[in-house]
């Protein structure tokens, strides 16, 4: 008879045993699918962008050139492509530092305080 034990598998009564393969890989798939629906949610922002940017152009841009208004609104949305690796950067280390929960806190206050004057801005007449 041995005396050696097998390992109880982990469970929230033993936070710190390891995995079994199968929870492993549940674990791993259930991290994709939660990485590519917020991935997901950020493309499709980019594209209601550019679906609307033919109004935001006409409505937000004081240009008697309708190019020029066009050029404006691109300009913002190509904004968004220069602003990413840059927010990339800045957020992982301050999630470094301060915690994830820290930087996503941060980072949709952030968003809110500069999208929350946009419903009081006027359509240009």
């Amino acid at each position: 008879m041995s005396t050696e034990q097998a390992a109880p598998p982990a469970s929230a009564a033993h936070p710190g045993a390891p995995l079994t393969e199968a929870a492993q890989t549940r674990r791993a798939v259930g991290n994709i699918l939660k990485g590519s629906a917020g991935n997901l949610v950020e493309w499709y922002d980019l594209y209601v962008y550019t679906v609307f940017a033919a109004y935001f152009q006409a409505h937000f841009f004081n240009s008697k050139d309708d190019l020029q208004a066009g050029l404006e609104a691109m300009a913002v949305f190509s904004t968004s492509f220069l602003m990413r690796p840059i927010g990339a950067w800045f957020f992982g280390r301050y999630a470094d530092r301060n915690g994830r929960k820290a930087a996503l806190t941060l980072s949709v206050t952030l968003m809110s305080a500069a999208h929350s004057p946009s419903p009081c801005c006027p359509p240009r007449t």
